[in-house]
Order: structure tokens, then sequence, then C-alpha cells
């Protein structure tokens, strides 16, 4: 493989809907990677997220595009930060319905990821506060599927990264250093 060849350990990390793309990609070649980490996973929304979900789908007007629905309130709980979220011209307001089925058709295939990446050191960080993830529902999921993974709970929205990212980045080394296996930093 293209990785292995250039590296001794990859470690795949995703945020958000980037961590249930990372769960599918790590299912595809769990043997090329040392570890999986999930930061803030969207794989089970917060009844609050998938209700605004929903109204937003249902507002959406152009066959096109669909909004989003989500603010910066929605991804932190520090004012100053989600004011600064809400005013990036760079932020998703809206995705075209094809995003829409493609994001659709990775949330059903989820389900089958989680046995296949049994073998891989596995962290999942949830936020205390997020807005858009049911954070119980992802532990009884992880319960069931992953009893083993290292699951760390740390103050704050679901943008961790932004919010708190030394605290993220300790859990990291932490559960990096538990988990070596022979890589190279």
């Amino acid at each position: 493989s293209w990785l292995r060849a250039r590296h001794d350990a990859v470690h795949l990390v995703g945020w958000c809907q980037g961590a249930r793309t990372a769960l599918l990609a790590a299912a595809t070649k769990p043997e090329v990677l040392a570890s999986l980490a999930l930061i803030t996973p969207s794989v089970l929304p917060s009844a609050r997220a998938a209700a605004r979900a929903a109204a937003a789908r249902a507002a959406g007007d152009d066959t096109a595009r669909v909004p989003v629905g989500i603010t910066g309130a929605d991804l932190t709980v520090d004012p100053v930060l989600a004011r600064a979220l809400d005013a990036d011209p760079l932020r998703t307001l809206h995705v075209t319905r094809r995003m829409q089925a493609a994001l659709a058709a990775e949330r059903a295939a989820v389900p089958a990821a989680w046995d296949r990446v049994r073998g891989l050191p596995r962290l999942v960080v949830l936020a205390t506060d997020d807005a858009l993830v049911d954070n119980e529902a992802v532990v009884e999921l992880l319960g069931r599927a992953w009893p083993d993974a290292v699951v760390r709970h740390l103050p704050g929205g679901h943008a961790l990264q932004l919010e708190h990212p030394r605290a993220l980045a300790e859990v990291w080394r932490s559960f990096r250093g538990s988990n070596r296996q022979g890589d190279a930093t």
C-alpha cells in the first residue's frame, strides 16, 4: 500500500461526519492502520440535531440544494467562537441533493463497519455539551460494538478541537502512548 510504503504506522482520525468517513475507510483496509480515532462522531445525532436537519431539508425550496441548518452555537458552547464560526465566509450553508444522498448512503453503511475494525486500537472522544451527537446512544452502541474501545469525555461542544485543543491533544497522546505497536513518531 502507498501509505505503508511511506509510513511505519498510519493513525486515522476523523471528526464529526469525517469520523463516520474514517470508520468506513478503516473498515475497507484495517490492515494498513495502527489505530482509529473518532472525535465527536456523528454516527447517532441528538434529537435536536435530527429535528433541525429534517426541518432544514423540508424548508429547502431549491431542488438542487438543501440548507445544512447548523449554526456556530451547535458546534461550541463558547459564544465568541460561535459568532466567529457563523461569520466564517467559507462555512457550509447548503449541501447538494446529491451530497445529501451520499451522506445517507454513508450513514446506512456504518453498522457493517463496526465489526471490521475490531482488531484496531480505537479511541472515541465525546463532548459533554455536544448539541449534535446523542452521547448516551453512542456510549450504548460502543458498549455493544466495541466494548474494549477507549472512550473519553471532554467538556465542551461538538468542535472540541477548537474549544479545547490541548485537552484533546493530551487524550490523543495518552491513547497513542498506550497503543504504540512499533510505529515511528
